[in-house]
């Protein structure tokens, strides 16, 4: 009896030192290492593109707790068969164990744990504000007609990939405006804004004007501009058409063919006859000449009397008017 209940103190002791051991130790099997930073200094640009490779030393663990390690982020992913903020890694012959951790686009600490074995141990890695050294700014079009809108991406990079999300950029053009002129850079570094291309001065039928997006200066950042250039037209005023004189001549009353002269006939454009109550007549196989000189329709006259004839582009806009009377 007295052997057994010294055996059971001797349990009860070990147990309690085992109850006791802090996070991150192995109890009598020692410490967990700590991380190793493959990267130094324990940091990287906030640029989507950048990595620190962490990478976990289990040499001095015997006998291994786990052939798998798992690693959590709190900002930034790991490269695995996709972006994640958890992966699980095998630990290598020489007992190691790595991961690459990727860059996101805000700048910020974060907190890497390596769980091994039902162990943990956590870390952190900074990631730097990547400032916009170049602004690329691209046109959804090289050209327009005064009034049309235009998008315009504003694209931020940095040192190394795209510039940390954040940024503040304005929009200016040296002729017209734009809808919105501020707009904040996302994950992706890119920013849009609309443009309104200017109405141009009388007289002028053509301008380059320069769309510029510009980055003022935050902290350690420099100020920075991109542009691009956009060639605005005036739009094209079609004059409406205009008639001069109309053969047969006399006409007669009843059905006449008749052919209209002027200038600015569109290929749709319809010949228009009212009689002197305002009355329509009917009018019949359109056909205008090439060149838009002439037009030959189909006309019957119900009566004797006076006739309006006008002629009506497809665009609504309708010719001076021609008085004939048919005897």
């Amino acid at each position: 009896m007295p052997m057994r209940r010294a055996q059971w103190v001797a349990a009860a002791a070990l147990l309690s030192v085992i109850g006791c051991q802090d996070e991150g130790t192995l109890g009598a099997r020692g410490p967990l290492p700590a991380f190793v930073f493959a990267d130094q200094p324990l940091s990287a640009p906030a640029d989507s593109v950048s990595d620190i490779k962490i990478e976990l030393d289990l040499v001095g663990v015997s006998p291994l707790v786990a052939t798998t390690a798992t690693f959590t982020t709190t900002l930034g992913t790991f490269e695995g068969t996709s972006r994640v903020t958890t992966i699980s890694v095998p630990v290598s012959s020489s007992r190691r164990a790595e991961a690459l951790l990727r860059a996101p686009t805000t700048a910020g600490t974060a907190l890497v744990t390596a769980t091994v074995g039902g162990y943990s141990k956590t870390t952190t890695a900074q990631f730097t504000v990547n400032c916009p050294t170049t602004i690329l700014v691209g046109l959804s079009k090289p050209s327009a007609v005064s009034g049309d809108s235009v998008l315009v991406t504003a694209t931020l990079l940095g040192k190394t990939g795209i510039a940390s999300n954040g940024t503040v950029v304005s929009f200016s053009a040296s002729l017209g405006s734009f809808a919105t002129a501020v707009a904040t850079s996302g994950a992706t570094g890119m920013v849009t804004a609309f443009y309104s291309a200017a109405t141009l001065p009388p007289l002028q039928s053509s301008a380059v004007v320069t769309l510029t997006a510009h980055v003022d200066s935050v902290g350690s950042c420099p100020a920075d501009t991109g542009s691009a250039n956009l060639a605005v037209t005036a739009p094209v005023v079609v004059p409406p058409p205009a008639i001069a004189s109309i053969t047969p001549s006399p006409l007669a009353v009843g059905t006449n063919t008749i052919t209209i002269f002027g200038s600015g006939l569109s290929p749709q454009a319809m010949a228009v006859v009212t009689d002197s109550n305002g009355t329509s007549v009917i009018s019949t196989s359109n056909t205008v000449a090439a060149g838009g000189t002439s037009l030959t329709a189909t006309v019957i006259f119900h009566g004797a009397g006076t006739y309006t004839i006008t002629v009506s582009n497809p665009d609504g806009q309708i010719s001076n008017k021609l008085v004939v009377k048919v005897p």
